[in-house]
C-alpha cells in the first residue's frame, strides 16, 4: 500500500489534514467517504523505503525516546509523529513516516513495526507485542532501550579492540608488497652477477619476479579464489562448520562463547521480563544469536521445555554456552527469582566479554608485531648475506 498525505473537508466544511494508507487515490477517496470526509487533494509519499535493519544504536535511540514520551503520557501516534519530525536521517525518517501511516489506520505499534519488512528485529516486535497485551508497553520499551544500549556497547567494545590488530595486518600486507615489488628489484642486477646466492635469497627473488611479471594474473587468481571462498562461505554446511569453529577455537572461542552467552541471557531476560511466555522467549533468544551451530541444538531444548523439563536442565546439553549460565538459571528457578538472576548473569557476562576482548587484543598485538619483525628480519638477512659473501670474495 501507498502512503498519502491528504487534505479533506468534513460535512461542516472544515479542513482536515491527515495521513493514510491506500492502494490508490480512488481507494483513499472511498475510505474517507466512510468517515464522512470529502477528499480535496492527496499526495503520495514516495520516500525511499528502508530495507536494511536498524543498527543497535538506532534501535536503542528509538526505544529510549519512545520510553521517555510514553512515560510522560504522550500517545503512541503523537510520539511517532514527533520522532518523524525531529529525525534528520532521511532513511530513518521514512521508517517513522511509514509507522505513522500504519498507526493512523488503527494498527498496533507491534503490527506496524512488523510491516516494515525486517527494519525492526523480531525480538523488538515480540517484546512490544507482549507489552501491548499486558498493558505494560512503556516498561517493555524501557527494557528494549537498555537491551540495545548494552548490545551496542558490547559490539563497539569488541570491534574497537580489533582495530589495532587489523591495522597491523594491513601494514604487514603493505610491507610485503613493497618489499617484493620495490625494494628487492633494486638488488637483482647485483645478485644476478654472483655465481652462488643463498637459498633464502633465491626464494625471495623468485617470488619478487613472479609478482612483477605476472602481477595482473596474480590479482585475477586472488579475486577468483576470493569469489569461490565467498560462495562457499554462504553454503549452509560451511556456515554450520564456521559457526562451530568460532565457538571451539582455542582463544577466540572463549571470547565468542562469553559473547553468545551474554546475548542469550540478556535477550531471554528482556523477553521473559516483558511477559513473553518462557518457551517463546527461549525460542527467540536462540534465533537472535545468529549462530547455526547453536540453532541446530535448539529443537531438543524446546521439546524438553514442552515436556515440563526445567530450563536449566533443558539448556545443560547445549555446546557453546557457558556453564555458569546454567548454574545461574538453576539458582534462579530454585529461588523463584529467575528474572533477577538472568539480569545478574547477563551483566556478569557483559563484563567478561569486554575483559576478554581486551585480553584478545593484548595477545594479538605482539603476535602481529613479531610476524612483521620476522618478515622484515628474513628479508634483511636474505639481502645482506649475499652482499656480505660478495665482499668477502672481492677481499
Amino acid at each position: 500500500m501507498a502512503c498519502f498525505h491528504y487534505k479533506a473537508k468534513d460535512i461542516d466544511g472544515r479542513n482536515i489534514n491527515g495521513t493514510a494508507e491506500a492502494e490508490d487515490e480512488d481507494q483513499l477517496y472511498r475510505n474517507l467517504r466512510e468517515e464522512d470526509l470529502f477528499l480535496v487533494k492527496a499526495k503520495e509519499d514516495r520516500k525511499r523505503v528502508r530495507k536494511s535493519p536498524l543498527s543497535s544504536y538506532q534501535l536503542a535511540d528509538f526505544s529510549r525516546q519512545m520510553a521517555v514520551m510514553l512515560k510522560s503520557g504522550i500517545q503512541i501516534l503523537s510520539a511517532v509523529n514527533i520522532l518523524k519530525q525531529r529525525e534528520h536521517n532521511a532513511g530513518i525518517a521514512a521508517v517513522y513516516e511509514n509507522l505513522f501511516c500504519l498507526l493512523s489506520r488503527g494498527m498496533s505499534l507491534s503490527d506496524a513495526m512488523e510491516e516494515q519488512a525486517g527494519v525492526f528485529p523480531a525480538l523488538m516486535v515480540s517484546m512490544i507485542r507482549a507489552g501491548e497485551e499486558s498493558g505494560r508497553l512503556s516498561d517493555s520499551v524501557i527494557r528494549l532501550a537498555d537491551y540495545y544500549e548494552r548490545e551496542d556497547r558490547l559490539r563497539k567494545s569488541v570491534g574497537g579492540a580489533m582495530i589495532y590488530p587489523a591495522f597491523l595486518m594491513v601494514m604487514l600486507i603493505v610491507s610485503v608488497i613493497m618489499i617484493f615489488t620495490v625494494i628487492l628489484p633494486r638488488f637483482f642486477t647485483l645478485f644476478d652477477s654472483m655465481e652462488t646466492i643463498p637459498l633464502s635469497t633465491r626464494i625471495l627473488m623468485g617470488l619478487s619476479k613472479m609478482l612483477l611479471q605476472y602481477g595482473n594474473m596474480c590479482i585475477l587468481i586472488f579475486l577468483a579464489l576470493f569469489a569461490v571462498a565467498y560462495y562457499m562461505w554462504q553454503d549452509e554446511k560451511v556456515h554450520l562448520w564456521r559457526d562451530k569453529v568460532i565457538l571451539t577455537a582455542p582463544v577466540v572461542g572463549r571470547l565468542m562463547r562469553v559473547i553468545y552467552t551474554a546475548r542469550f541471557a540478556r535477550t531471554l531476560n528482556s523477553l521473559y521480563g516483558s511477559g513473553v511466555p518462557l518457551i517463546s522467549a527461549v525460542s527467540s533468544a536462540f534465533l537472535v544469536l545468529n549462530n547455526r551451530f547453536l540453532e541446530k541444538q535448539f529443537k531438543p531444548v524446546m521439546d524438553d521445555l514442552s515436556n515440563g523439563v526445567s530450563l536449566a536442565s533443558s539448556l545443560a546439553g547445549i555446546n557453546g554456552l557457558d556453564e555458569k549460565l546454567i548454574t545461574g538459571i538453576f539458582i534462579g528457578e530454585e529461588s523463584g527469582e529467575l528474572e533477577d538472576m538472568l539480569v545478574h548473569v547477563a551483566d556478569s557476562f557483559d563484563y567478561e566479554a569486554e575483559a576478554a576482548s581486551k585480553r584478545l587484543t593484548v595477545l594479538i598485538e605482539p603476535i602481529m608485531i613479531v610476524l612483521i619483525a620476522v618478515m622484515t628480519g628474513y628479508v634483511m638477512v636474505s639481502v645482506i648475506l649475499p652482499i656480505y659473501q660478495y665482499y668477502e670474495m672481492m677481499g
